[in-house]
């Protein structure tokens, strides 16, 4: 399915840059981490984007498409900070931003009947 397709590589990437940043600690860590988390995030969302999703299941894809560009924003913010308060700070926004973004994705995950 064109879905899993484009989600399998994210998923792939977001589970490296955990792995490769599993304990951040400096400024330079958090950066790359959430650095590697917002061109995920691009891949995903232009991806999302070339996909003929069936008309009763666009809003979904719409909805997923603009709450995950609301996460890539905040996790470029947090690539940007300038200091670890500032990541502390800007990575809280970026995690509820995920949040919302996993939930959009598994009502889109369920309308398509595919089980992850």
């Amino acid at each position: 399915l064109a879905y899993s397709a484009v989600a399998d590589p994210y998923n792939t990437a977001i589970d490296a840059a955990h792995a490769r940043y599993a304990t951040r600690q400096t400024l330079e860590d958090h950066q790359r981490y959430w650095g590697l988390l917002a061109r995920a995030d691009k891949a995903f969302i232009d991806g999302i984007k070339k996909i003929a999703f069936p008309p009763e299941l666009q809003a979904d894809a719409d909805v997923l498409i603009k709450a995950d560009t609301a996460f890539q924003e905040r996790a470029r913010a947090v690539a940007r900070a300038r200091s670890l308060a500032e990541v502390i700070s800007l990575s809280a926004a970026a995690n509820d931003a995920a949040d919302v973004v996993t939930a959009k994705a598994a009502i889109l995950r369920k309308g398509l009947d595919l089980g992850y």
